[in-house]
């Protein structure tokens, strides 16, 4: 609550002490009968010129730990400085000049650009404010080179001992690289070497990887081939079984099978009406009607397919008598066949669908369990 007192009909503030911070107050003015907000901020007292040399005292002797950082010493600055902005908990404003920017960045960050043991002097200078009064002080530094770990002690004595050993071979045929750095022997290698096991390593991987690709590719292509023989098997079969009940031969029903299958070829590939397309350019060739179907069935490599040549060529060299119960009956089969599939396959799915279908339960008893935790929690 603010300190506030009525004198001589006017309304008077105590401000707070130094370092103890501003504060606001609502306020509301009436003039001529009209009311006005206004918002009054009571700055903190300012000290006097005594207390403010006091304060410099005491920032000083705090700027002066404060500024070495992880250093050692004044005499002895071998890493980066730590400049503060204020002093006393904010209650001075400080502001930092260089004589030797050369030396040190202006956040404090050393350059490292001093190469004599010896060092260099940098004077530092603190402005020190709080409000409209102003003070200096200052320090000398002595700015050694950076500290390094020994990783680079090392890097620098090896590159030491290489530019030694060139400057002893200089007019020699040949240049003989330093087997010991501080006392510690050394082992050369190019990295020639090891780039060329690199390409070794890749060339392999990636020719390994190029032969996975090419044999996953056959796998699927062949997977591709049996789904589509296993599909369409019962239509083929059945369509072949109309044609010869029309009266047709087995040669023209073939034929007019292929005719069929180009003129609908844009809407998918069927590797069953691709055979025997293979046995219509056969047969074109002058290839006997029997063994072209014969290797037909050899070629789609399933039982069901060497059943139904068998029943073909059988129907062109003993006649149509008992072929075609033989095809309805191998009709029926197939399409029972068909159905079983069918199923199979939509078993497949289902099992596939599982993981999506899990993954989005999780995700729904998450957004549904989550608010009630949160809040059961907080």
């Amino acid at each position: 609550m603010a300190a506030q007192t009525e004198l001589e009909g006017e309304l008077v503030f105590e401000r707070r002490d130094v370092g103890e911070g501003d504060y606001e107050v609502e306020l509301v003015a009436e003039i001529d009968g009209d009311a006005y907000a206004y918002p009054l901020v009571v700055h903190e007292r300012e000290p006097t010129p005594s207390e403010f040399a006091e304060l410099c005292a005491q920032a000083t002797k705090e700027l002066k730990e404060t500024i070495l950082g992880d250093n050692r010493s004044a005499e002895e600055i071998v890493t980066d400085l730590v400049l503060p902005q204020t002093a006393l908990d904010g209650l001075l404003q400080v502001t930092w000049e260089f004589d030797r920017y050369d030396l040190v960045e202006a956040d404090g960050t050393h350059k490292d650009t001093v190469t004599s043991q010896e060092g260099e002097i940098l004077h530092l200078t603190a402005e020190l404010a709080c409000g409209e009064q102003q003070a200096f002080t200052s320090f000398a530094l002595r700015i050694l080179p950076k500290e390094k770990d020994a990783r680079s002690l090392t890097e620098e004595a090896l590159g030491a001992a290489v530019t030694e050993a060139d400057s002893r071979s200089a007019a020699e045929q040949e240049l003989a690289l330093p087997r010991e750095v501080g006392g510690e022997q050394i082992t050369w290698r190019s990295t020639e070497q090891s780039h060329l096991l690199l390409l070794l390593v890749v060339c392999v991987a990636g020719g390994a990887l190029l032969v996975w690709h090419r044999v996953d590719g056959l796998k699927k292509q062949c997977k591709t081939r049996e789904e589509s023989l296993t599909a369409d098997y019962a239509k083929a079969v059945n369509e072949m079984t109309l044609l010869l009940g029309a009266g047709m031969s087995v040669l023209s029903a073939w034929q007019r099978m292929c005719e069929g299958y180009k003129k609908r070829r844009h809407e998918g590939i069927s590797y069953t009406y691709e055979e025997m397309l293979v046995t219509e350019r056969e047969l074109m060739t002058g290839r006997s009607i029997v063994t072209a179907i014969e290797e037909y069935g050899r070629r789609c490599d399933r039982r069901n397919y060497r059943k139904f040549a068998a029943l073909l060529t059988q129907n062109i060299t003993k006649g149509g008598k008992g072929v075609r119960d033989a095809l309805f009956l191998e009709v029926r089969q197939a399409f029972e066949e068909r159905k079983a599939y069918a199923c199979r396959k939509g078993e497949e799915a289902s099992t596939k669908l599982l993981i999506p279908m899990g993954i989005c339960l999780v995700i729904l008893m998450v957004m549904v369990v989550a608010p009630g935790f949160w809040s059961f929690v907080s």
